[in-house]
């Protein structure tokens, strides 16, 4: 008997790049923090390994990008942030008073960036899975910082302000309407 016939992939689209993908990706209606971010991250993840085809995308080069990302500074001048991530751990070992990009961000932002695009790839029926699943730093929730609830004078600064008052009109300028009923969300969720 023969083996059965092996369909080779479709050259053009086992060859897409990851840069390739997230043009398509913004295609969709994103929101534009979320265009930015992941195009922030896609670029650190070109600059450790080049624009890969995402087919050619394994495990360990996601955790090599989510290792690198340990030695990124949280809080980087314009002119270093858009820099390859080791001209960047440079700057940060350069300059050590800042702190780092912790778990949760590169769990969310960074992995989460480069596994957004290849979960719009999978859907596309380009690739079979996501290297990205399983990736993520453990987060010690001893070491998070617990945020404490507004007290009593807060709440009352806030919900005297003008948006409250009866005659407020609201402006696009200071969210519209959303400027109300948000801090009204919050309060009771």
């Amino acid at each position: 008997e023969r083996p059965p016939a092996i369909i080779p992939p479709d050259d053009d689209a086992s060859g897409m790049t990851l840069s390739e993908i997230h043009g398509e990706w913004q295609k969709k209606d994103h929101d534009a923090k979320v265009i930015s971010d992941t195009a922030l991250y896609l670029g650190r993840f070109i600059s450790l390994h080049g624009d890969m085809p995402i087919a050619a995308i394994r495990r360990k080069h996601i955790c090599e990008f989510r290792d690198a990302l340990l030695d990124v500074p949280r809080n980087l001048p314009k002119s270093v942030n858009r820099k390859s991530i080791p001209d960047i751990a440079r700057w940060g070992k350069a300059n050590p008073e800042g702190p780092y990009l912790g778990p949760r961000t590169i769990n969310a932002k960074g992995i989460g960036a480069i596994s957004t695009l290849l979960a719009f790839a999978r859907h596309k029926g380009l690739i079979e899975t996501d290297p990205c699943q399983g990736t993520g730093l453990e987060i010690d929730e001893s070491r998070v910082t617990k945020r404490l609830p507004f007290d009593s004078a807060l709440l009352n600064r806030i919900f005297s302000s003008w948006i409250y008052q009866p005659d407020a009109r609201w402006t696009k300028g200071c969210g519209d309407i959303a400027a109300f009923w948000l801090p009204l969300l919050g309060l009771f969720t």
